[in-house]
C-alpha cells in the first residue's frame, strides 16, 4: 500500500492489503504515519490483528504452494473450473485455502459478489451461512467468505 487520498481510501486499501501475500504499508515518504493523518489508528490496529490471525493460514498456504504449486492467492477459476461464472470474474480472489475475498473500492459501500457452487459458504466476519450465487453485499468492511470443510 503506497498512497491514499482520503481516510476511507486508506481503510479500503488497508482492508485489501491484509488479505494479500505481503502486507506492507509503504509510507516512508509521508510526513507522518498515514493512520495518524487519517485518524484511523484504532481501525488499523483491528485490521492488523486480523492479519496476525491469518499467519497460520498463510504458512499452510505457502507449504501447499511449495508442495503442490497451488498459489496462496489465485483467481476463482483456478478452484472452480467447473463453474462457468468464475471465468469472467477478475475482482474477487481465493486467499489461502478457504477464503474468498471481494474488495470494495473507495467511494462505495456495496458490490456484487459471486460465491461459486460449494457445499457451504459462510460470511467470514459474522459466521452466517450464505448460499452460492450472486449477492449484493453492503458493508463498511471487506467482504470475505469462507468454506467450512468437514
Amino acid at each position: 500500500m503506497r498512497d491514499a487520498v482520503s481516510r476511507e481510501d486508506f481503510l479500503r486499501r488497508l482492508q485489501s492489503n491484509i488479505f494479500s501475500v505481503q502486507c506492507i504499508i509503504n509510507a516512508w515518504y509521508c510526513k507522518e504515519a498515514p493512520w495518524l493523518s487519517w485518524d484511523c489508528e484504532e481501525e488499523l490496529r483491528r485490521l492488523l490483528e486480523v492479519r496476525m490471525n491469518l499467519i497460520p493460514m498463510l504458512k499452510e498456504a505457502f507449504a501447499r504452494y511449495h508442495e503442490k504449486g497451488i498459489p496462496p492467492v489465485r483467481a476463482l477459476v483456478m478452484d472452480y473450473t467447473d463453474d462457468p461464472e468464475t471465468y469472467n470474474i477478475d475482482d474477487e480472489y481465493i486467499f489461502c485455502r478457504d477464503l474468498l475475498v471481494a474488495p470494495i473500492v473507495s467511494g462505495k459501500n456495496s458490490r456484487r459478489v459471486y460465491l461459486p457452487k460449494a457445499e457451504r459458504w459462510y460470511d467470514w466476519w459474522t459466521g452466517e451461512k450464505v448460499e452460492s450465487g450472486w449477492h449484493e453485499v453492503i458493508t463498511e468492511n471487506i467482504p470475505v467468505f469462507c468454506i467450512r470443510r468437514e
